[in-house]
């Protein structure tokens, strides 16, 4: 009796650090989430406003965006098919062609997705000059996030570089595609494309699919049949 009380007591507090761990998750994503798009609505707001004003104007907002990121997540995450198929080449397109979506959300209070699709066709008009110049801002920045993970000594100095690397370097690149942003004449009364819509959904059919048989038809993903041994080194020994 005594040995099933201790077991429904280790099994709830197990429970309920997995629930806190789910939450300090959520809590955390929110956060960074929550801390660069207030950085946008400074960045962007043309009057010098307070930052009391400038938070509440970007909670205001944060349902709206946290919306539109889920459609497009789920949206983007549906083309990964295609991403493979076409080695990545969309996904660089695509990573181009949503540069402008947060501004274009936030200064046209657009609803739903839509300024996915509007950043999509005001990046096609000069795509070419979008490429160039941002390559001039990605190039550093990617230099800078190797040096950051090669110089890390360890997870926790990681941590410390990563953070003040997001601090002081996302702000920078988000202003400078602010002002290439505004170089670039706006499109109003854009369409969401149907095609890319199917593509997606028939993406999501075949990744569903592809972890569906993979979990209840192992038989058609078999394991390796080389024994491994666990040593101080783990290695696989022929069978």
């Amino acid at each position: 009796m005594y040995g099933l009380g201790l077991f429904f007591i280790l099994e709830s507090s197990q429970f309920i650090n997995r629930v806190l761990a789910v939450l300090f998750f959520l809590g955390a994503f929110f956060l960074y989430f929550f801390t660069n798009f207030l950085s946008i609505v400074v960045l962007i707001d043309e009057r010098k406003q307070s930052f009391y004003e400038a938070i509440q104007k970007s909670l205001s907002y944060s349902v709206g965006y946290l919306w539109f990121s889920a459609l497009s997540g789920l949206f983007l995450f549906g083309l990964i098919p295609v991403w493979v198929l076409s080695f990545f080449v969309t996904l660089l397109l695509w990573s181009v062609w949503s540069m402008f979506a947060v501004f274009i959300f936030i200064e046209q209070r657009t609803k739903g997705w839509a300024s996915l699709w509007i950043s999509r066709e005001v990046v096609k008009q000069r795509l070419w000059y979008v490429v160039r110049n941002a390559f001039l801002i990605i190039f550093p920045a990617l230099l800078v996030s190797v040096g950051v993970t090669f110089f890390s000594k360890n997870d926790m100095m990681q941590i410390i570089l990563s953070f003040f690397y997001g601090v002081f370097l996302y702000p920078l690149v988000m202003s400078f595609y602010y002002e290439l942003y505004k170089t670039l004449p706006y499109r109003d009364n854009v369409k969401i494309s149907r095609g890319w819509v199917i593509v997606s959904v028939i993406g999501w059919i075949i990744i569903v699919g592809f972890v569906f048989i993979s979990i209840f038809f192992p038989v058609f993903f078999p394991s390796s049949d080389i024994p491994c041994v666990n040593t101080e080194t783990i290695r696989c020994l022929p069978s």
